[in-house]
Parts: structure tokens; C-alpha cells; sequence
């Protein structure tokens, strides 16, 4: 009773401390929400996915996400069974899933979330709600970072400024409305500045591909490289070794290059080493 009520004034400070940007303080305010959530709630108790959903948010903005991920992934995993995947929790933590994996270097799956996500805010929300705008943020962020379409990026943003505009005075949230404007110019010299590099392009296509080419990297900086086959799903032994790798690579001892599996259905025994890798971190 009390260390539960004590948990959503944790929970509040934390949101708050957020809101000021003191990521450390807020990250410290939501694990102990969660660590007394977890005393007395089930696993699978929404205000269990809560704290995890805060918790993999303020790990996200110390640039953690690698330390968030298993935390969004369980929390996407919880608000889909208590809520169901079309209400604005589930979308909410899909949002929070898709920027640990933005900060890990997966921007393709970060995408395929914020577009599930944007999805079901439509459907819940009226049209043109200001709780859009977060998410149109933050899907303008990846694909700016992550996609040579910068037109697209540019009308996500442009979108996100027409709803604040709608929804909210001059002065109010001006810093969210400041930071989609900012992101608007920044991508229009880009667009102007790739214009000029094709109008000045002289070089053969492949004289371009050759200047661009990746440099080859050194996969031994970070252990010794390694491919691993494995026919995961048959017997526990599998899933082990991938829990020895993934120690072992936070231990710079191996550097997995790829994981194979073999034997059918191959499709559904990589979904699975990619969820538990995934979970690993």
C-alpha cells in the first residue's frame, strides 16, 4: 500500500526531472518506482510496464539505449496483452521502443514502430490532436537520420508545426514548435546542397560509387570476429550460447559478425535468436 503510493510520487518526480532534461535524476527516480512495483505487482501489471516504459525513455536520452531496449521490448510485450494494440498505451510504448532502437543503429525497425504507432494515435485520437505531435518528432528524426528521403522527413515535421499550431497560442510548448521549425531549415539545405552536388556531378556513376564506398572495418578492435550457425529453438543449449555471447561481447572477447539458423523453418528460428539477442541487448 504505502511503498505503492510511493511509487507513483516516484514516478511523477521522475516525469518531471524528465521534463527538465536531468536524465540521471529522472532515471533514478523510476527504477526505484519500478523496483517497488516489481516488490508487490505482477510482471505483467500495466503499472509494472509503466515504470519499464519510463525507465528505457530516460536510459534513451543518457545514451543507453542498448540498456533500455530489453525494458521497451518488455513493456511493448505487457501494454499489448493489458491493452490491446490499438490504444494509445500500446502506441506510447512502441514510440519509446522505436528510439532505443533509433539509438542502437536499427533504424529500419525503429520506422516500422513509429509508423504503427502514428497509426494507432490516428485511429484513437481526434484529427490533428497535439499527442501527435511527439511522434511526429520523433518519425521525422529517423527518417532524417536514417533515409535518403529528406521530402518526406521535411512534410513529417511540417505536419508536426501545422498541428501545434492548431492546437496550441503563440508561446505555449514554443520549444517543441522552436525544435520542428529548426529541423524544417536544416533539411531544406540539404535538399538545396544535394540539388547543387547533381547539377556540378561530372564524375561516372561508377567513379561516385568508388569516392563512397564504406572503408572496410576492422572487426578486431572488438574481439575476435565471429559467425555463429545455430539451429536455436530445438533444445535450451542454443539459447545459452547466445546468452555466453552476448557476455562475451560486452567483455570485447568476441564480436559476432552474424547469426545463421539452419534447419526449418529457418524464418521463425531467426525471428527468435533476433528476440532473444534483442533482449540481451
Amino acid at each position: 500500500g504505502t511503498e505503492l503510493e510511493l511509487a507513483v510520487s516516484f514516478t511523477q518526480l521522475g516525469c518531471t526531472l524528465f521534463g527538465l532534461k536531468r536524465y540521471n535524476e529522472a532515471y533514478s527516480k523510476h527504477r526505484m518506482a519500478l523496483y517497488s512495483r516489481f516488490k508487490y505487482l505482477d510482471f505483467s501489471h500495466g503499472l509494472v510496464s509503466e515504470s519499464l516504459n519510463y525507465c528505457a525513455e530516460s536510459l534513451c536520452s543518457l545514451d543507453r539505449g542498448s540498456e533500455g531496449l530489453p525494458l521497451a521490448m518488455h513493456a511493448v510485450k505487457i501494454r499489448k496483452i493489458v491493452f490491446g494494440t490499438s490504444h494509445p498505451a500500446y502506441a506510447h510504448a512502441l514510440s519509446i521502443l522505436a528510439s532505443c532502437y533509433y539509438a542502437v543503429g536499427r533504424s529500419c525497425d525503429a520506422l516500422g514502430f513509429l509508423e504503427e504507432c502514428i497509426d494507432i494515435c490516428e485511429q484513437a485520437f481526434p484529427k490533428n490532436h497535439a499527442n501527435l505531435i511527439p511522434n511526429l518528432m520523433n518519425y521525422g528524426k529517423v527518417l532524417r537520420g536514417s533515409t535518403a528521403d529528406l521530402r518526406k522527413a521535411r512534410d513529417v515535421f511540417e505536419r508536426a508545426i501545422a498541428i501545434h499550431r492548431i492546437n496550441f497560442k503563440e508561446g505555449q510548448r514554443a520549444a517543441e514548435l522552436e525544435k520542428c521549425t529548426q529541423e524544417v531549415s536544416e533539411i531544406n539545405v540539404r535538399i538545396a546542397a544535394g540539388a547543387d552536388m547533381q547539377t556540378e556531378q561530372t564524375e561516372s556513376p561508377v567513379e561516385l560509387a568508388l569516392a563512397r564506398r564504406i572503408p572496410s572495418l576492422d572487426v578486431y578492435t572488438s574481439g575476435s570476429p565471429v559467425i555463429v550457425v545455430t539451429d536455436v529453438g530445438r533444445d535450451v543449449d542454443d539459447e545459452y550460447c547466445l546468452v555466453l555471447l552476448s557476455a562475451l561481447k560486452r567483455m570485447h572477447l568476441l564480436n559476432p559478425i552474424a547469426v545463421i539458423t539452419t534447419l526449418s523453418p529457418q524464418g521463425k528460428r531467426a525471428c527468435l535468436a533476433r528476440g532473444i539477442l534483442d533482449s540481451l541487448a
